[in-house]
């Protein structure tokens, strides 16, 4: 709410009351969505599903409003490297629609223009985040993350950030396509190692994402 009121220079009232767009994440029945969703898209459901979801850089920028994809994980050779356990979503930025990403058949999927993040966030078993925002709304599921930021000084001496950044990746700042796939081949240690740090966060960003925002939001209004 401050960082709100000094940057919209506005001094009436804020409600506090959590996202209602997020209460989806904690009350709608994630098996189902699951299920749904990788028969959609031909994926087994006894996979590990991977969630990809790269922002976009000013650098790869062709207009105000579109980008190149990022690159720089090298999808090819982390899909080998995995083998067929995993199965790999890409989800590219909104700057991103109209670019053709790099989907490999039977182990990436382009889902891109898929119109429910949520969906996706429930459906996968871990992420592979970078600078995004997601990572707030992703850490209400409880999933394990890894952070593939080989760029982070790049991306950081860019632009303004509201929130230090390492102190709100709770999981391995990885810098490699290889530490990528190392650290998804071994979710046991991702998942016990981070999971105070991911508790921490929780109780820090998302303490009011219960699932009752939405009731908040009309209640205040109406």
């Amino acid at each position: 709410a401050d960082l709100l009121q000094r940057d919209y220079r506005y001094d009436g009232q804020v409600l506090i009351t959590g996202y209602p767009r997020n209460d989806d994440l904690v009350n709608a029945e994630a098996s189902s969505i699951r299920s749904r969703l990788l028969a959609q898209l031909g994926i087994e459901p006894d996979r590990i599903v991977v969630l990809y979801a790269p922002t976009w850089r000013d650098s790869l920028a062709t207009t105000t409003w579109t980008a190149k994809p990022y690159d720089g994980l090298d999808l090819e050779a982390l899909s080998e490297q995995l083998g067929d356990r995993y199965a790999v979503l890409l989800r590219g930025h909104n700057y991103n629609l109209g670019a053709r990403l790099p989907a490999i058949r039977g182990k990436v999927w382009d889902v891109t223009a898929y119109p429910q993040v949520n969906h996706l966030l429930l459906a996968t078993d871990v992420a592979v985040l970078d600078y995004s925002s997601i990572r707030f709304d992703w850490l209400i599921t409880g999933k394990p993350v890894v952070f593939f930021v080989p760029d982070l000084e790049e991306y950081l001496n860019s632009r303004t950030v509201l929130f230090g950044f390492s102190e709100t990746a709770p999981g391995p700042l990885l810098a490699t396509t290889t530490e990528v796939a190392e650290a998804l081949l071994d979710l046991g240690s991702v998942i016990s190692e981070y999971a105070a740090a991911r508790e921490l966060f929780n109780k820090e960003f998302n303490r009011l994402h219960d699932g009752q925002a939405t009731e908040r939001v009309i209640n205040a209004f109406f």
